[in-house]
């Protein structure tokens, strides 16, 4: 929980001012949501992980270009020597390469 809030201050203090950006206790519930949906899906995983991938997978997608160096560095910094590594969809991704193609 310490790293959760620490990441989340820092995120309002060092990342850009953008009106998407939401550092409060909507985000803090939405990561929360996704930890326990990763958490049940598989009940062997470490919680420290299982925490950096709900924070990291919840907020990539609203961070601006600039900001998400930043923010993965900090996210680096508060659990050091865990990786987790980006989950891929190789269906999703073979049926966008087939609906690009016709």
């Amino acid at each position: 929980a310490k790293k959760f809030v620490t990441l989340y201050r820092l995120n309002k203090q060092l990342l850009s001012a953008q009106e998407h950006y939401d550092w409060g206790l909507r985000a803090v519930k939405s990561v929360l949501v996704i930890a326990g949906e990763l958490k049940r899906g598989d009940p062997a995983i470490d919680e420290r992980r299982t925490l950096m991938r709900a924070l990291r997978d919840t907020n990539m997608a609203k961070l601006s270009r600039d900001d998400i160096y930043v923010f993965m560095k900090l996210i680096q910094a508060l659990f050091p020597g865990i990786d987790v590594p980006v989950k891929l969809y190789p269906e999703l991704v073979e049926a966008c390469k087939q609906a690009a193609s016709n």
